[in-house]
């Protein structure tokens, strides 16, 4: 990318593009890494079988085994964060590793950078047991594994640990301003200009440990913001997300061609992704420290450690050659050495899902079929974000971010029919009986109720903490639920907000807020309505050709289903619902010949 100095005085923006007077340029080269081979192998045998022990109980048993190893590369190009190894700058605990064998210290003499796991088992158990004629019970129990993390999914799939050390490049810019260009690219005879060409570099791969170190007064590592690195975990990034299942039911056929159903269901999930955080391993500084206040935000030099060493008298600098240009801040961190550090796959969420399930279905009765169904449920997990990857009040961050999951819906009800019009069955036109028999009417009714609000703050003051949560103010009684139901007093011209600002505070400086991750005042999102509508006919043309023939309207009833409000405290449209989250009605028909 290359930026012309601005145009001052005006039109010097052109004249400067002209001669090639360059403002600002970056240059990335991915040479050894910009086509990849990430290789992730799987391996599940199963077995499975039906039992039927008497005439009327039949028992399902069966075992899969998961075998799924994590990420490698074909030309071992990753690079991975190893806390095991001593940084050969700081001394302090990491440095970074690369695939393939070579020199130990520098590469992990490894082809993955972690192991397999050879536990995945699944178990699964089920039953059918007929009481009568009319009446059975079921149930199941499974444990099943998903690929996410480590071992696959979407987050670093193709990437794996990265690939620091194997790009490079550099930037540069003008100094002043725009005065002097930062060079030239102008190679002309006669352009008499030193810095007529584009800076130089050494050209990737960077194979070195200390890459991505920063924060020093060693030369070549000096910066107050190196490449961010990577850890995976030993143990938790080989570990697949798990989840048992289990559920159980009666069904009854209560009139003829009628079932009733009532069942439970329910799931517990472990090692799922979250945002959490593993205390020091996001690199987050720890809130006991906020005591220093101020002085986090100051140069690490020998009168603000003074000043520290008197607040909190266990300070120290992390290591001898530490920047007095650092901040007291990175000093404190886990890992000061490094900038950005990412915990990828360190995978400890937890979540439960439990639901009563109702349902009467119909089979066809004289051209009429029907099922409705109810589910009331709950979902909790702590895959979100935290204010402290610490933990708050003596709990740990995943106690106390452990609440309802922002897709608990406790109340989803379903209803779908379809009849066969009995029209033109009888004497009459046989013309008219013609057009207008074999009609089918169809359609579904569905309405959720909302989940819950996720209310997070801006302004707060908690350096290098987690995400900004406001306080709930004390006191405070009642819901804060305003100005009726979601957006119904919006007009073309005004929103109005629907949660009360007065029920929420943000923290004060170098404080973590105590408002509960979701569901605080028990708010929750709109809930959504939906009711469609269909009909539809098949002309029977000969033996096998067919012309069919449908009209749907989806929406029928043109109602609005409103999307969540804003939900940060401190902004001015705290509780603001602006946008629709379904559609306007729709009407369509279609025409189809099979032959």
């Amino acid at each position: 990318m290359l930026r012309v100095p601005p145009s001052t005085p005006r039109k010097a923006g052109f004249a400067s593009f002209l001669i090639g007077a360059v403002d600002g340029a970056g240059i990335n080269d991915d040479t050894p890494v910009h086509e990849l081979y990430g290789r992730y192998h799987a391996f599940s045998p199963f077995a499975e079988d039906d039992i039927k022990l008497t005439s009327k109980l039949t028992v399902n048993l069966g075992l899969r085994w998961d075998i799924w190893s994590p990420y490698s590369e074909k030309e071992n190009r990753f690079s991975f964060i190893n806390l095991n190894v001593p940084n050969p700058i700081t001394g302090t605990p990491g440095a970074l590793l690369f695939g393939g064998n070579g020199p130990s210290g520098t590469y992990c003499n490894c082809t993955r950078p972690i192991g397999t796991w050879y536990k995945n088992l699944g178990p699964r158990v089920g039953f059918a047991y007929a009481i009568n004629g009319k009446t059975a019970i079921r149930g199941a129990y499974g444990v099943s594994y998903t690929h996410a993390g480590g071992v696959g999914g979407r987050a670093n799939a193709s990437t794996g640990t990265g690939q620091l050390g194997f790009t490079g490049g550099i930037s540069s810019a003008t100094s002043n301003g725009g005065l002097t260009p930062a060079f030239y690219l102008n190679n002309a005879p006669g352009f008499t200009y030193m810095n007529s060409a584009v800076p130089s570099y050494v050209p990737p791969p960077n194979i070195n440990s200390a890459t991505g170190t920063g924060f020093t007064t060693t030369p070549g590592y000096t910066s107050l913001s190196p490449n961010g690195v990577n850890f995976p975990d030993p143990y938790l990034s080989r570990r697949a997300p798990e989840y048992q299942d289990f559920n159980f039911g009666v069904q009854r056929e209560v009139i003829h061609h009628t079932t009733l159903s009532l069942d439970y269901g329910g799931s517990t999930g472990h090692f799922l992704g979250t945002s959490i955080g593993r205390t020091i391993y996001t690199n987050q500084l720890n809130s006991a420290t906020y005591v220093l206040g101020g002085l986090l935000s100051q140069p690490a030099n020998p009168a603000n450690i003074a000043a520290a060493k008197a607040i909190l008298p266990a300070f120290s600098i992390p290591f001898p050659n530490f920047s007095t240009s650092a901040s007291m801040a990175q000093a404190l961190r886990p890992f000061p050495q490094y900038n950005g550090f990412s915990d990828i796959w360190g995978d400890i969420g937890s979540s439960n899902y439990s639901s009563l399930q109702l349902a009467l279905k119909q089979s066809d009765i004289r051209g009429f079929t029907y099922g409705l169904s109810y589910t009331f449920a709950k979902t909790f997990d702590d895959t979100g974000s935290s204010r402290s990857s610490y933990g708050y009040q003596g709990r740990s961050a995943a106690q106390e971010e452990y609440s309802l999951s922002t897709i608990d819906v406790p109340s989803h009800f379903t209803l779908y029919y379809i009849y066969n019009l009995p029209f033109g069955k009888g004497r009459g036109n046989h013309l008219l009986n013609a057009l207008i028999q074999g009609w089918a009417l169809s359609g579904i009714v569905t309405r959720s109720s909302g989940t819950p609000l996720v209310i997070t703050a801006t302004g707060c003051n908690n350096p290098d903490g987690g995400t900004c949560m406001p306080n709930v103010v004390p006191g405070y009684s009642g819901s804060p639920r305003i100005n009726g139901g979601w957006g119904r007093k919006n007009t073309a011209t005004q929103s109005y907000a629907y949660i009360d600002s007065a029920a929420f505070a943000i923290p004060a400086a170098y404080t973590l807020g105590n408002a509960p991750r979701t569901y605080a005042y028990a708010l929750r999102n709109p809930g959504t309505y939906e009711e469609d509508l269909s009909v539809r006919r098949v002309f029977k043309i000969y033996e096998r050709p067919k012309f069919t023939f449908e009209m749907s309207a989806y929406n029928l009833d043109n109602h609005v289903d409103f999307n969540g409000p804003a939900t940060t405290v401190g902004s001015s449209i705290l509780g603001t619902v602006t946008s629709q989250a379904n559609s306007t009605r729709d009407a369509q028909a279609s025409a189809r010949l099979d032959f």
